[in-house]
């Protein structure tokens, strides 16, 4: 994350300013220091001037005192024309040697050549000037010029500089010379009274050999300032290193703390459940978008603790329970190990809406952190999933009835073969009276009805995939009628308008025979107490525009199928989710709430539509439209009639294996087929069939087998039969049974599949069809 304070880039500045700084300070005292070091090398020339000065002032002053001095006459020393007043100027020794008087002023003079002689130009220089010189050498150069005019102004007595000449540097000194008693006796002539400025001395003091000096000295403190300088130097780079390193670790830090700071800023903002940072005094201080989201409230709806309990439960006593329950929870975190434990709440959003929330989190030293789990669809799924639960229980209840169901039949099956196989042969007897006949053939009837009834049962159970087929709804209708007249009451009369005319839809028959029971079944609970149920089919042109559009149907025609009942009616609040699935008026074990769910669906399927329409106190109609199955879709598969029908004989002398294990239905089946003239072989079991048949094969014409038999079933049976002798015809008669359907016979080579019970003339003519090929 780009962060534009960076301290140490500033502190980097800092010392290169202090570096700036110190090089300065370092700077200025060398030079300083050697300024005043220059100018203590001009006080020593300054002082060497003036001790020169007062040097030649004393010898001068020496010489003055004794009226001059005496030096013998040379071309060095010849007569002084200037002092030619003086009578004593050239005196002759004893000895006859000539001298000459000195003055002071020349005595100087001859100094100063003599020096000049000897150092040259560059050493020690004075020279006596005037600006009323005697002598033309004596004549001021320019600056001697302007220091007697100053003398002479009444300034100061001595005035000095530095000047250059000829590429050296010199200390130019000059002093004033007073006129002393002493001096009148040469100079009076040219008017000088005691006390006048008469003239000066200059001095010129080359100033190498002192600068060379000032030099020699001052390395050592050029070389000490330059060791301060290097060690400050050192010190700031070596020193600022360290702090630009701290500083820059530092902000490397900050800078990491800041951008997790905004990592979990945006982990709480952007997090996938709700989050609240709450502080010691109750006051949020922060809430993610999930809250917003979730529950409608923004941080200035909920500033604190307080506001937000008493948005999220404006009830006052659920407020109380929850704020003490919460209060408690926090406490114990608090004393604890900071954990906050999870509790549900029921909160309510800002849209009025309520949810169930578990909240947990975390106490912080200056902060808790809340996590808002929203948890209302886990319980209504829970809910929804303990009710699942029970569905699957019931239909578990259902499956096992059903099953049991199957076994009963199987059972009730070979009981009614029994029943109708020896019914027959009693009425066959010849020594049946007319009233006896008559008493068996109501036992005959009655039998006939409980075989349909077992047959209806078993295929109102039956499960299989939906197979949609051309289907004239009416004979379906029929058949569903004549189940319901066997379970409802009396008390409910049953009326029915069936056009037997209806065209053909495209439907499934058993899903269809399941929409007719469940419309009827609802409408018999309504009528408990008795009433009139009527069920109605017909064809009409076209539906309603609403159901059209609500089922998208296209206009065209129509089968409608129509039950309506005498019962007390539906409530409009409950007519609007009848068809939903598991939603029930009926009271805890007679419903399942799925009956007119699967009526919707299977419509559905069939690209129809279910109306109902209800009146409080009058009863209820559903209406279910199927459209019509277009011509060109229909495949006609009834045979031409072939004449007048040939009664077809069916005695025979054929040899025949019967495998049987119920012992009365064996009886039966022997004695019937015996009677029609053919050669019986029992057996009770399977196992006990094939041993026979295969010692002899050739012996038996046909192998007739029950289904369900121990050590081995008839479909075993028939499947090793038939390798042994595939051509021998094979029928198989079965009561009930989850292993076997016709379609499973013929693919093991079976031709002929009975469900029991079998009457004697379908069981005599399935033999001879057989046998007949």
């Amino acid at each position: 994350m780009a962060n534009n304070f960076q301290p140490h880039q500033y502190l980097r500045r800092y010392l290169i300013a202090l570096a700036i700084l110190w090089t300065a300070l370092i700077t200025f005292s060398i030079f300083w220091n050697f300024k005043q070091a220059r100018k203590e090398v001009l006080s020593m020339a300054k002082a060497a001037a003036v001790h020169a000065f007062q040097k030649d002032v004393l010898y001068r002053r020496w010489a003055a005192s004794h009226g001059g001095v005496y030096a013998p006459v040379s071309k060095l020393t010849p007569p002084n024309p200037y002092l030619s007043n003086i009578p004593e100027r050239d005196v002759v020794t004893s000895s006859g040697r000539r001298l000459t008087l000195i003055n002071p002023a020349s005595m100087s003079r001859e100094v100063y050549n003599m020096a000049k002689a000897q150092y040259g130009q560059y050493g020690f220089q004075s020279h006596i000037t005037s600006l009323r010189p005697l002598r033309p050498e004596n004549a001021p150069d320019p600056w001697e010029r302007r220091a007697l005019k100053q003398f002479a102004r009444g300034g100061r007595a001595d005035v000095f500089s530095v000047v250059q000449r000829r590429g050296s540097s010199f200390l130019r000194y000059m002093h004033a010379l007073k006129v002393k008693q002493s001096c009148l006796k040469c100079h009076a002539a040219q008017g000088y009274k005691l006390g006048d400025t008469r003239g000066g001395i200059s001095i010129s003091v080359p100033l190498k050999e002192f600068y060379a000096i000032q030099a020699w000295q001052y390395r050592p403190f050029i070389a000490f300032h330059l060791l301060i300088w290097l060690v400050g130097i050192a010190a700031l780079f070596f020193g600022g290193s360290k702090m630009v390193k701290l500083l820059s670790r530092q902000e490397e830090m900050a800078g990491k703390l800041l951008e997790s700071e905004e990592r979990f800023r945006r982990l709480l903002e952007y997090a996938p459940v709700p989050m609240v940072m709450i502080n010691n005094d109750g006051a949020i201080d922060f809430i993610n978008q999930k809250i917003v989201s979730t529950f409608g409230y923004r941080r200035q709806d909920i500033p604190n603790l307080d506001k937000f309990w008493f948005r999220v439960c404006p009830d006052a006593d659920e407020r109380r329970q929850s704020m003490g329950r919460w209060q408690s929870i926090i406490d114990e975190a608090r004393a604890g190990n900071r954990e906050i434990k999870a509790a549900e709440y029921h909160l309510t959003c800002l849209d009025g809406s309520r949810r169930i929330v578990r909240v947990y989190g975390t106490v912080l030293a200056d902060v808790s952190i809340l996590v808002f789990n929203d948890i209302t669809r886990v319980v209504e799924a829970e809910k929804e999933k303990k009710h699942l639960e029970e569905q699957l229980r019931q239909a578990q209840k259902m499956e096992a009835i059903g099953t049991l169901a199957g076994g009963i039949a199987h059972d009730f099956n070979n009981i009614l073969t029994a029943i109708l196989g020896f019914t027959s042969l009693a009425i066959d007897e010849k020594n049946s009276s007319g009233e006896l006949d008559s008493y068996l053939h109501e036992v005959l009837a009655a039998s006939n009805r409980a075989r349909e009834l077992v047959r209806q049962i078993l295929t109102f159970s039956r499960q299989h995939e939906q197979q949609l087929q051309p289907l004239q709804i009416q004979f379906v209708c029929k058949e569903a009628l004549k189940f319901l007249r066997s379970t409802i009451p009396a008390t409910v009369e049953i009326k029915q308008n069936i056009n037997a005319q209806c065209p053909p839809v495209l439907a499934d028959p058993t899903q269809i025979y399941q929409v007719i029971i469940n419309l009827c079944a609802n409408a018999y609970h309504a009528m408990r107490d008795g009433g009139t149920l009527v069920v109605s089919l017909d064809t009409v042109e076209g539906v309603e525009y609403e159901l059209a559009c609500k089922f998208h149907l296209e206009q065209g025609l129509f089968v409608r199928l129509t039950v309506a009942d005498t019962g007390p009616g539906i409530p409009s609040d409950v007519r609007e989710r009848i068809f939903e699935p598991y939603f029930t008026t009926k009271v805890q074990g007679e419903g399942t709430g799925l009956g007119l769910a699967v009526v919707h669906g299977v419509v559905t399927r069939c690209h129809g539509a279910v109306k109902v329409e209800s009146t409080l106190g009058r009863g209820t109609t559903f209406a279910v439209y199927l459209p019509v199955l277009p011509e060109e879709y229909i495949i006609d598969d009834e045979e031409p009639a072939v004449g007048p029908a040939v009664k077809v004989k069916l005695t025979g002398h054929e040899r025949i294996l019967l495998a049987e294990d119920n012992p009365g239905v064996l009886k039966l089946q022997k004695k019937i087929l015996s009677n029609l003239g053919y050669e019986v072989v029992g057996c009770r079991d399977g196992l006990q069939a094939f041993e026979l048949f295969r010692q002899t094969p050739e012996q038996f014409d046909l192998l007739c087998t029950d289904m369900t038999m121990p050590r081995m079933t008839g479909a075993e049976l028939a499947a090793a039969v038939l390798k042994i002798r595939p051509a021998i015809p094979v029928v198989l008669c079965t009561g009930f049974s989850e292993l076997i359907n016709e379609e499973k016979a013929r693919e093991i080579g079976i031709a002929w599949y009975l469900m029991k019970p079998v009457s004697r003339e379908l069981l005599a003519q399935t033999i001879r069809n057989a046998l007949d090929g």
